[in-house]
């Protein structure tokens, strides 16, 4: 792990174009970091923030807010290594069929591929997430996982379909009912191929001419200045 402070510190870095460049240590970043931990694939995962709040990252999340007034930005969204996991509130559930389709009245609707594409993958975010299933509980599936009949009589499901939540936990946590904290000893779980860089803001994305293939990323040191990182592949997490 690099604590960055000068650019000055990561210019061994550009010796050679990374396989995977990850910007951002929440828990989509974090999970696809441990995933390629230990993989002949050389890894730099990047994160704006450091392991403790800072008003300099802090500051780069400020934002002008017109209508409701709404809460302190940190309570949205932290910039720091394992991003908004520090105050999120550990609930999660799959997206639904209708997520994934085109629908007229949502403007750019539609994915390439369909919910059930996800499944095989859903599995194995349980251990990463801290929850008992990956998949197929959120519905009325969920009784047959535990046991169990509902207490009360099953709804039109022409109506209204039933909806369940996990809370993710942390086992390796004293209090018995702590939420996953992705930044937590993150820099244990990497493996020697990842390289994680604090305080290294991602600028911009570096293309070829022609604009279809991804060359690196530009990435803004504290000092202020910016350097250029090569990478064939960069997973905006």
């Amino acid at each position: 792990m690099i604590q960055l402070r000068a650019a000055s510190e990561i210019e061994g870095l550009l010796d050679a174009a990374c396989d995977v460049c990850i910007v951002g240590t929440g828990p989509a970043g974090s999970t696809l970091a441990r995933e390629l931990s230990g993989s002949g694939l050389r890894v730099v995962l990047l994160e704006s923030g450091g392991l403790d709040r800072m008003e300099s990252a802090d500051a780069l999340d400020a934002i002008v807010n017109v209508g409701r007034p709404r809460a302190t930005q940190w309570a949205v969204r932290n910039r720091i290594v394992g991003g908004s996991s520090h105050t999120w509130g550990g609930r999660c559930a799959p997206f639904d069929t209708i997520d994934f389709e085109q629908r007229a009245w949502v403007p750019e609707s539609g994915w390439p591929f369909q919910r059930d594409a996800l499944d095989p993958y859903l599995e194995r975010t349980a251990k990463y997430l801290g929850l008992a299933y990956g998949n197929h509980f959120s519905d009325a599936r969920f009784w047959e996982l535990f046991g169990s009949r509902p207490a009360w009589s099953e709804p039109d499901p022409r109506l209204l379909l039933p909806f369940f939540w996990q809370f993710s936990r942390d086992d390796a946590e004293s209090y018995p009912f702590e939420y996953t904290r992705f930044g937590r000893k993150l820099d244990e779980q990497l493996g020697a191929n990842v390289t994680l860089i604090s305080g290294a803001t991602v600028v911009a994305i570096d293309v070829d001419e022609a604009g279809d293939r991804v060359q690196g990323v530009q990435v803004a040191a504290p000092d202020g200045a910016i350097v250029k990182l090569p990478a064939r592949r960069v997973v905006l997490c």
